[in-house]
Formats: C-alpha cells, sequence, structure tokens
C-alpha cells in the first residue's frame, strides 16, 4: 500500500474537495476511491488532466505533511 496526495490543478470553490490523501494499491485504486465520496466537484478524481497524483513517502524532515485551508 501507497499514500496518494491528489490535488485539483483547479481552484477549488465552496462545498468542493482540493485535495484527498488516499491510501491505496495503486494510483488507479486511489483515484476510484477519491470518487466515492465527492463535492461539487463532481466525479474529477480520475481524470489526469484535472487531478495530479503524488505518491507521499513514509520518511523525510519533521514537518506539516498536508494542509488545506479554503476560507470564506
Amino acid at each position: 500500500m501507497q499514500l496518494y496526495l491528489l490535488t485539483r490543478e483547479e481552484t477549488a470553490y465552496y462545498d468542493e474537495y482540493d485535495s484527498k490523501l488516499i491510501r491505496a494499491k495503486s494510483q488507479k485504486q486511489a483515484r476510484e476511491i477519491a470518487n466515492e465520496n465527492v463535492g461539487d466537484e463532481g466525479k474529477i478524481w480520475d481524470d489526469k488532466k484535472l487531478v495530479k497524483s503524488t505518491i507521499i513517502v513514509n520518511h523525510g524532515e519533521v514537518g506539516v505533511v498536508i494542509e488545506s485551508f479554503n476560507a470564506g
């Protein structure tokens, strides 16, 4: 299993996810899992043009791994 960070290339608005961190066996499976629960953005998480995928490794410097802040 790996951790996949899926991030949108476009700006996210209210009631939309802008990123998801998914544990899965493959990138394909991570994208499928991400599409199971969506907001107003719809089922875009399998579109490689709209959503970037990055494998997160379990080593590195101490610090914040992910933050997502969408103020209204």
